[in-house]
């Protein structure tokens, strides 16, 4: 990178993070991040709840089958979904990095495009091609795609086991629940 492209770029992250603080500032993942803890503390709450206010009676070996299975979903949902929000900050690494390459890019490419000096290589001092350069980057971003690819698939599994997990666990623990109430009111 040539000094003036240095300069622009610091002048320029200056100038951004002057502008609006990050704290106050509302990403477009934030919101279903925030929607993930909360579902996750859904989850567990659900859990405690079933639990705490279990009643097994001579209502049958299937209603309290189904509520302990209902149990088991609903915690192993909440540990699986443990297990995503753990990969979240890895996810959201791998995307903004992935993003600085292509903006690197972005800006190499204009540069070129506008008649810039070669940016001479610190270390050996000696003129590199703009085109070696976009297509190291371009290289590293693959090597990006790969590592979001494996990660990502990984998390959308999480994702469909802790929601299906949820919903099965609930439906589970209310069925054995109305099972009870059914045959509770027809012994009475």
């Amino acid at each position: 990178m040539t000094e003036r492209y240095a300069s622009f770029c610091a002048a320029e992250k200056s100038l951004a993070d002057k502008s609006r603080p990050m704290s106050q500032s509302v990403t477009p993942h934030s919101v279903p991040e925030k929607f993930e803890f909360y579902f996750l503390g859904l989850t567990f709450t659900m859990l405690a709840a079933s639990i705490q206010t279990a009643n097994f009676g001579d209502y049958g070996q299937v209603a309290t089958l189904a509520e302990v299975l209902g149990w088991a979903l609903l915690a192993a949902s909440g540990l699986v979904g443990l297990a995503k929000i753990e990969h979240i900050p890895v996810l959201l690494q791998l995307t903004n990095q992935k993003g600085e390459l292509k903006d690197a890019v972005d800006e190499l490419a204009k540069h070129r495009s506008a008649g810039y000096p070669e940016p001479i290589i610190a270390q050996t001092a000696e003129r590199m091609d703009f085109g070696a350069i976009i297509e190291r980057l371009n290289g590293r971003i693959e090597n990006f795609d790969t590592q979001l690819g494996r990660v990502g698939w990984r998390h959308e599994i999480r994702h469909h086991i802790h929601r299906w997990g949820f919903a099965i666990g609930l439906f589970l623990v209310a069925c054995a629940r109305a099972f009870s109430g059914i045959v509770g009111s027809a012994v009475s």
